[in-house]
């Protein structure tokens, strides 16, 4: 509904009345965290800022990051689909399942902790709210998610904000990279890339303050090199 997308743009954007935006690469925001009684700060470091991109390390603990690992080879991970058409395509060759809060108290302090991190109130990051499920996905060498956007063109309540959780670390490829990135974001080569750290969590805006698209958002999925 209206009333849930105009909540998230009101406690998403009071990041930029800490001048996250305007902040050059190598600065930080400091945000509080009280997610079942874990009393933590983030450091985000600011990546880019056309598109906005930031990133948290050891946003996860290592105990948590096995939790996730355990429950996807525990399960059956499925071929990735995309995600208008949800169908399976040669532009994404990964494996995935969906992961509820209901899963575990592990998972939902997780889904909790990522709300204070953007400003939203846990009580809206449920399916059929304002939020989608965890989606765990698994990439093995050589797989790959091919440059798209992560907004829906044809969605009512498009998504707004993509948070990624990295579980392990990746010695060649793996990277998120942005393509269409600000030229200031990028190194001697034009190219603008995030390497997947262990406990890190990489968050990027789908949509502009204004809720149009942010075509600058789109990014791909880098195919591990070793495994």
């Amino acid at each position: 509904s209206q009333a849930q997308i105009s909540d998230i743009e009101h406690h998403t954007f009071a990041l930029e009345q800490h001048r996250i935006l305007s902040w050059n690469h190598t600065e930080f925001y400091t945000a509080q965290s009280s997610a079942q009684n874990h009393q933590s700060e983030f450091e985000l470091q600011v990546l880019c800022t056309a598109p906005t991109v930031l990133r948290i390390d050891d946003f996860l603990s290592d105990d948590e990051c096995a939790h996730l690992i355990h429950i996807g080879t525990h399960f059956n991970l499925s071929r990735s689909t995309v995600a208008e058409t949800l169908l399976e395509d040669a532009a994404r060759t990964s494996s995935h399942m969906w992961v509820t809060r209901d899963d575990s108290n592990i998972v939902d302090r997780i889904v909790s902790r990522v709300g204070d991190m953007v400003g939203i109130d846990a009580r809206w990051l449920f399916t059929n709210a304002s939020a989608e499920d965890l989606q765990l996905v698994h990439y093995t060498q050589g797989q790959y998610y091919r440059g798209h956007h992560d907004y829906g063109t044809d969605s009512e309540n498009n998504r707004f904000i993509t948070v990624l959780l990295y579980l392990n670390d990746v010695a060649h490829g793996g990277n998120t990279s942005f393509p269409m990135a600000s030229a200031e974001c990028a190194d001697h080569n034009g190219y603008f890339g995030v390497r997947p750290l262990k406990r890190s969590a990489l968050i990027f805006y789908d949509l502009l303050r204004d809720a149009n698209a942010d075509e600058q958002s789109f990014h791909m999925a880098e195919p591990p090199l070793n495994g």
